[in-house]
């Protein structure tokens, strides 16, 4: 993208994606001529099919940019003088240089198959759920074990993942999960979930959620369809997922019944219900 943002003059790139057209609401939807140049950029129209009748795709910005520094800085000090302005890259500075004629857009594909490249939005909790789902299915869209494009990242230094036994008729269950270094899993049933460095579990349910790190997952617990925020500790006995009604009152609940919980999460109203774990309990993950 660097390369072709020097090759082509541009004073702006923007990293461009193909979408269905009914689905571009929530991006910034880019026009561009045959060499590329921007000629519009409209950031999250209300009504995309309307205004692209005759496409079944359209190109959205993914929220990259290469900018020659002297014209970043130019943009940037104009854009403050002006009152009527946002200050928003996408609102304001994106569509001035396009209509200046200095924005150029760099397609992501697949260098192999054309086809557009893995990138998701995740700006908000269904999304983020959805795109840690999506690794767990069997076809998942990205191979997270692709040594040919891997993905780096901060190294910690944590020992092995643990699946503890403790009691003689306990055990864990656990099928269709990404399970990180530093977790411990005492006696506890998770499926299709992910979870993150140093979680811990104590003989409870966990499934369909995505656990951040260091969080914490008392005795009892029955947990589903649910994102734990990092070093939450949810008490002993927690059922997440199951009452909507519930869960409402104690923390946020996404239009796809996805549920946040986070450290300033209210557990006064929780529903006292024991999660009972055995080893001959059918896994059904949905």
């Amino acid at each position: 993208m660097i390369a072709a943002h020097v090759r082509s003059g541009a004073s702006v790139t923007i990293g461009a994606l193909e979408k269905p057209t009914a689905s571009v609401s929530e991006f910034g939807v880019i026009t561009a001529d045959d060499q590329g140049r921007v000629v519009n950029f409209i950031e999250k129209p209300r009504n995309p099919e309307h205004l692209f009748p005759h496409q079944d795709t359209v190109l959205v910005s993914m929220g990259i940019y290469v900018f020659s520094f002297q014209y970043l800085v130019h943009m940037l000090k104009h854009d403050a003088q002006l009152s009527e302005s946002a200050h928003d890259f996408g609102h304001d500075v994106l569509p001035r240089a396009a209509a200046e004629g200095r924005a150029y857009m760099f397609a992501f594909k697949d260098r192999n198959t054309g086809e557009p490249g893995y990138w998701r939005d995740v700006g908000t909790v269904d999304a983020y759920w959805l795109a840690h789902m999506e690794l767990l299915a069997a076809n998942a869209p990205i191979n997270l074990m692709d040594r040919a494009w891997p993905i780096y990242t901060r190294s910690h230094h944590y020992p092995p993942a643990h699946i503890v036994q403790r009691s003689q008729r306990g055990g864990s269950l656990i099928g269709n999960v990404i399970v990180s270094p530093g977790c411990v899993l005492t006696d506890t049933l998770v499926s299709n979930s992910v979870l993150s460095p140093n979680v811990r579990i104590d003989e409870s349910i966990v499934e369909d959620s995505v656990i951040l790190p260091g969080a914490v997952i008392g005795r009892g617990c029955h947990i589903r369809r649910a994102v734990i925020d990092s070093g939450v500790h949810v008490p002993a006995d927690t059922r997440i997922g199951g009452d909507r009604v519930h869960d409402e009152v104690r923390f946020a609940v996404t239009a796809k019944h996805v549920t946040l919980v986070s450290h300033n999460a209210d557990y006064s109203a929780t529903p006292v219900a024991a999660a009972t774990l055995s080893c001959d309990e059918e896994v059904v993950a949905a």
